[in-house]
């Protein structure tokens, strides 16, 4: 028997079961077809002989028991779907039939039902159950401001073949099966002196946490089209990996095969993969998919424009942000070969720094490499060759001077309009100013300067003489220009920044082997 049993201490009363037969072996379209024919023969004389003293006896729907709100057709079909469950399923239905009287009372349940064995009813039911332990509307798209409802599974198992509708259904069953009854701790509200959204639609104050996987499921196949591929993926990774593949699925359809195909076709360790999965997987998460915001110019110069001013931070979880976070990320690893150190020691570093300085990391090493290395080779360009070159572009990454410079360079003057108490506030620059541009500008200057340099530091501090690799220190020159540049104003900086990228040409391609 399926594992249910944690729903089922939360029954209303015994009164309120439905009276349902022993289980139906006969074929389940075929039974319920002619009990719902010798139910509509008898409408008529039911009807009849319905009185005052029937109306009479009707009870508000908050209080209405199952055989209260399903009479004729409708009770026959209900009756015929209720014997494919188990006893613990359709006494925890009939219980909180408040919660699926809607569904019970539509044709689809049992259009789908015609098409599904008994086994697999029965895994339908458990994470429609599941479903609904939190909210009766549904569950929270991660990161979106949709519900997804049952009747949305629903389609998607109706429009699936029996395969693949049977892959669903096992790994969505397989996540129904972690959730615990949700119990939120209600605290007393005040009456609102006006009404708003927050006091409209409250969210829960305890998130049911157990929820967690099996929303990513279903989220994930309601954010991608080619269910047949993503299942055949999710089948053939690790267990530990599902998830945090999916969440890349979530943001982006085209990214999350990717993803599943560097995991299957890129010899790293366990350890190097599972520091590769955390880094996408998270930003992915964090990324909120209803909001997508670029900087861009403006030709104002009033403090108080509102449009003319942004929070340092104020794109950093926008969509196309962090899109192009995990895109860069996996551009890397097809354009470059990395080891299983050179590896871990870039997602170790990513997942311990914030938002903002993995964005600057980010920048300075796809900028650099780009610089150094140049790209769009016909096989990855193996990076154990050119240590060196890397521990350049690693001093840079690794400077929190540096990745602030970097970050910064997108933006224009500090400033604080008037009257404003909060952050501070950074002006985008004039119009005709290209923000992104000027931001992988400045990483490129930082990485072509600290190339350079590198050869001027001292032979006892790089390279280490114990073999093993160490971060190199950022040369003397590169420091001093990193800062200095944060000291100029936006405009004497992005100046600045035009007059080395010339410069920079002198570098550019340098380890390029094509």
């Amino acid at each position: 028997m399926l594992n249910t049993s944690h729903y089922f201490g939360r029954f209303l009363s015994p009164s309120n079961t439905a009276t349902t037969g022993a289980q139906n072996t006969s074929s389940p379209s075929e039974s319920v077809r002619q009990a719902v024919q010798s139910a509509r023969e008898n409408t008529k004389a039911q009807a009849q002989e319905l009185g005052v003293e029937s109306v009479a006896r009707l009870v508000p729907v908050d209080n209405a028991t199952y055989n209260d709100l399903f009479h004729g057709e409708q009770k026959v079909k209900a009756d015929a779907l209720l014997e494919r469950m188990s006893p613990e399923q359709r006494d925890f239905i009939t219980s909180n039939i408040g919660d699926y009287v809607s569904l019970l009372k539509d044709d689809d349940i049992y259009q789908l039902a015609e098409n599904l064995s008994d086994e697999e009813v029965s895994q339908f039911t458990d994470i429609m159950i599941a479903m609904q332990s939190e909210d009766p509307w549904g569950i929270r798209v991660t990161n979106d401001l949709d519900y997804i409802h049952i009747r949305d599974v629903m389609q998607t198992l109706a429009d699936s073949r029996p395969a693949l509708r049977r892959q669903i259904l096992d790994q969505a069953h397989a996540y129904a099966e972690q959730v615990q009854p949700y119990t939120e701790q209600v605290q007393p509200r005040e009456k609102p002196s006006t009404y708003n959204r927050k006091e409209l639609f409250p969210r829960p104050q305890n998130k049911n946490s157990s929820m967690d996987n099996l929303v990513t499921f279903l989220s994930t196949l309601h954010n991608t089209k080619d269910h047949q591929s993503l299942m055949n993926n999710l089948d053939s990774v690790d267990e530990t990996q599902k998830i945090p593949l999916m969440q890349v699925y979530i943001l982006d359809e085209e990214l999350g095969v990717r993803s599943y195909e560097i995991l299957k076709n890129k010899a790293f360790s366990p350890e190097a993969k599972e520091g590769l999965l955390q880094f996408i997987a998270e930003t992915a998460d964090k990324t909120r998919h209803f909001f997508d915001l670029k900087i861009g110019a403006n030709n104002s110069s009033n403090p108080n424009d509102s449009k003319a001013a942004s929070v340092a931070w104020l794109d950093n979880h926008s969509y196309s942000i962090g899109r192009d976070m995990v895109k860069d990320t996996l551009d890397l690893l097809d354009n470059y070969e990395f080891s299983d150190e050179q590896l871990l020691n870039m997602t170790g570093t990513l997942n311990n720094l914030d938002r903002s300085n993995q964005r600057a990391y980010l920048e300075i090493t796809v900028q650099g490499m780009e610089h150094l290395f140049g790209s769009d080779y016909l096989e990855p360009l193996d990076l154990t060759e050119h240590s060196d070159a890397l521990a350049a572009i690693d001093a840079v990454r690794n400077n929190a001077e540096a990745r602030d410079l970097v970050f910064m360079s997108r933006l224009g003057d500090l400033s604080r309009p008037a009257g404003k108490t909060g952050d501070a506030t950074y002006f985008v620059k004039e119009k005709g100013a290209e923000p992104y541009k000027d931001m992988a500008e400045t990483a490129e200057v930082l990485v072509a300067n600290a190339w350079l340099g590198q050869r001027k530091l001292a032979p006892d501090i790089w390279p280490p003489e114990s073999g093993e690799y160490e971060t190199p220190p950022l040369n003397k020159d590169t420091l001093t220009m990193v800062r200095q540049l944060n000291q100029l104003s936006a405009k004497e900086r992005d100046l600045s920044v035009d007059r080395l990228y010339v410069f920079g040409d002198l570098t550019r391609g340098a380890l390029d082997i094509r």
